[in-house]
């Protein structure tokens, strides 16, 4: 590690150290700049300085508050945030910690409306490009975001991902995670693989009513304790100190197969809830954020138009998927909560209207009108 994320280290061990040490949920975060770049390339334990062995020693004696929260990253997302934000409260979602960088529309505003409103912690976020942001931010989260270790249980997940646990669990996680095995530390979530129209323009509504239709995809994403992992660099699941078992949904041991737990684990007892496709337009939203300048180099996040019709499939009665009826009335509940509160309505017309403008400026090009005939002509899904 570099002599900068040395000295982070020792703050944060001299942070967590002072006598009454609670974690801060109320002041800014600091901007999680350029320096913080090398955590994306973490080595393995035994090249860690004493220094990186000390803190997290101390960093995994936190004592756990909370119950649930959920880390996960977000940019150019302000029509989806109060939904992702409003659906995970619904399933018992505590806290949600966002890594946020480079936006064009008003997903900062939005997202710092919610932490004002004591719902989610942001971590503004800057790189010189070049590396795997999410490594980045997910090592930052586990040597230099003591505040996470505050609950319980985190689930890792993108900003398009919603967990949603059974209804043998009433859909709530907190449930779900008492009723897991004593040596638990951490469920997979199997992806659904959210299908609806394919359309050019957006359809109106809750992205849970847009996309009634799912497969399952051989990937998921992780609830996990963060005590005794030491790694994030596989991103869908975490790697321990100590060979410690993953499960499934239904509490089954998972076989790692090559290192990809998730290609033998189950969904039946709860789903990662995965909206990637989306229409034509907003996936050209999520193209272009993985073209912005200065993030170049992470080829996981430049995608080629093909990839919308490749990666999408028929809507069919053998893959309809409707969501869960008592999920999406949690969801407008808390949604309706907001909406009372002071500034909510201003925001929410502000991100209407951009994306609204966004849209519409999309769908008057020429060039992307005529990228979406030819495709779905030639790669029907």
């Amino acid at each position: 590690m570099t002599p900068a994320i040395e000295a982070a280290f020792a703050a944060t061990l001299q942070r967590i150290a002072a006598p009454g040490w609670t974690g801060d949920f109320s002041a800014p975060q600091p901007v999680v700049g350029p320096q913080f770049d090398p955590l994306a390339e973490l080595p393995p334990p035994d090249q860690w300085s004493d220094l990186q062995h000390e803190l997290l020693g101390e960093l995994r004696q936190i004592k756990p508050k909370h119950k649930l929260a959920v880390l996960t990253m977000m940019c150019n997302d302000a029509p989806y945030i109060a939904e992702f934000i409003a659906h995970h409260l619904a399933i018992g979602v505590e806290r949600i910690f966002v890594y946020t960088n480079n936006n064009t529309d008003s997903s900062l505003a939005v997202l710092r409306w919610f932490e004002a409103n004591g719902l989610v912690t942001v971590l503004p976020m800057a790189t010189a490009g070049g590396i795997h942001l999410q490594r980045k931010n997910y090592h930052h989260a586990l040597f230099l975001l003591p505040e996470l270790r505050l609950y319980d249980w985190v689930g890792v997940i993108d900003s398009d991902e919603f967990l949603t646990p059974d209804a043998r669990y009433n859909h709530h996680l907190p449930t779900m995670l008492d009723a897991a095995p004593a040596d638990a530390e951490a469920i997979v979530f199997p992806w659904h693989w959210r299908l609806g129209p394919v359309t050019f323009e957006p359809t109106p509504g809750l992205l849970a009513e847009r996309f009634s239709h799912a497969n399952h995809w051989d990937h998921g994403k992780s609830v996990m304790r963060m005590r005794h992992v030491c790694s994030l660099f596989m991103l869908h699941y975490p790697l321990f100190f100590g060979a410690f078992p993953l499960y499934d949904t239904l509490f089954n041991r998972i076989v790692r197969d090559q290192g990809r737990p998730d290609r033998n684990c189950t969904g039946a007892g709860g789903w990662t809830e995965h909206f990637w496709t989306k229409s034509f337009a907003e996936f050209v939203v999520k193209k272009r954020r993985g073209e912005v300048p200065g993030l170049g180099g992470e080829t996981a996040f430049l995608r080629q138009y093909e990839t919308y019709f490749e990666w999408n499939q028929p809507c069919t009665p053998a893959n309809r998927a409707p969501w869960p009826a008592a999920v999406l009335q949690r969801t407008r509940e808390w949604l309706a909560r907001f909406a009372m509160r002071p500034g909510y309505a201003a925001l929410r017309e502000k991100w209407e209207a951009d994306f609204a403008a966004n849209t519409q400026a999309t769908s008057a090009d020429p060039e992307l009108r005529k990228i979406f005939a030819d495709m779905q002509a030639r790669l029907p899904s």
